[in-house]
């Protein structure tokens, strides 16, 4: 589990938000839930030049069991370790994100360089942001309407039968 740094221990406490041992330090990916049990799990990622805060519903939780090198009886019988991951599946209800090409001249991987405190003013500007959401103001967009703007739209994303070698 991530041991959280300091400045995003207080940022997380200053916000309500529990980390969940799921998380990880590098490339950063924090899963989050509410004190105040809303029914939501956030994920805030950061990868590429991009760092990314999504929100999902508690039910896309699940469990994985973590096998132990061996599958020998003593192994099975002692129980198998577990976590509390996002489903493969899942689909976020909201998301927002900080395209740091965009705005700060990113060319790489720079995002996912940086660390847990070094996220946490980002951290700060994505809870706003969602909280401005249209999910979160009942203002949901429909298919055509994306919750978010990434840059991208169905029609933009390559096909596979059109990045397949000839």
């Amino acid at each position: 589990m991530l041991a959280a740094s300091p400045l995003l221990s207080r940022t997380l406490r200053t916000a309500g938000l529990a980390l969940l041992p799921a998380s990880q330090r590098v490339p950063v990916t924090l899963l989050l839930r509410p004190f105040a049990d809303d029914g939501t799990v956030l994920r805030l990622t950061a990868r590429g030049t991009t760092i990314r805060l999504e929100e999902y519903a508690a039910s896309a939780l699940t469990v994985a069991l973590l096998r132990a090198e061996c599958d020998c009886e003593e192994h099975r019988v002692a129980g198998a370790a577990h976590r509390t991951v996002l489903a493969p599946d899942a689909v976020p209800d909201a998301a927002v994100e900080i395209d740091g090409a965009r705005r700060f001249g990113w060319r790489g991987i720079e995002a996912a360089l940086l660390g847990p405190d070094q996220v946490a003013p980002y951290l700060e500007e994505l809870l706003e942001r969602i909280a401005q959401s249209p999910v979160a103001t009942g203002r949901a967009g429909s298919a055509t309407q994306p919750l978010h703007d990434s840059g991208w739209s169905a029609t933009s994303i390559p096909s596979e039968a059109s990045t397949r070698a000839v």
